[in-house]
């Protein structure tokens, strides 16, 4: 029925305006977290290794300056590891899902900024986009598996631990 293409068409929209958001917000989580995160653990590293080198004499007769020592305790409560463990495969996530956006954009027409423009498209370009979109997800359905390793990070730390 007409009812069931206008919202078909206002669906499709939603479904690439998510994707959208979606996008966005892995970039913020990247640039916004992690990126301060590894260079704070960087710049940590990088502290400790400078102290580390110091030989016995250094240590006698040239302790730490305060800044030194300053540096020292304000290293990041978390390791490598933890990075790991928190952003895992969140690249790889976000590569695939900006080719997967790319690909739903590319179907959209020029004219269609809103679930409302896509819904005034006739029944046959309604159609078309949603035969269009099903084609894009089949293309894509093999990378989905990505997710499997990356909801597994996210899913292993909250096992709870049994203690003996």
């Amino acid at each position: 029925s007409v009812s069931k293409l206008r919202n078909r068409g206002y669906t499709l929209y939603e479904l690439v305006d998510t994707e959208r958001k979606f996008v966005d917000d892995l970039h913020q989580c990247l640039d916004v977290f992690r990126k301060p995160m590894r260079k704070w653990l960087e710049e940590s590293k990088r502290s400790d290794q400078e102290s580390s080198s110091r030989n016995i004499f250094d240590a006698l007769f040239h302790p730490f300056n305060e800044e030194e020592t300053s540096r020292r305790r304000d290293s990041p409560p978390w390791t490598e590891e933890d990075m790991n463990l928190i952003f895992g495969e969140l690249d790889k996530v976000l590569a695939f899902n900006q080719q997967l956006l790319q690909a739903l954009e590319t179907i959209l027409p020029d004219s269609v900024n809103s679930g409302a423009d896509l819904s005034k498209l006739s029944d046959a370009e309604i159609t078309k986009v949603s035969k269009t979109v099903a084609n894009v997800f089949l293309k894509f359905a093999p990378f989905l598996l990505l997710y499997q390793g990356y909801v597994k990070c996210l899913s292993d730390p909250l096992k709870p631990t049994t203690q003996n």
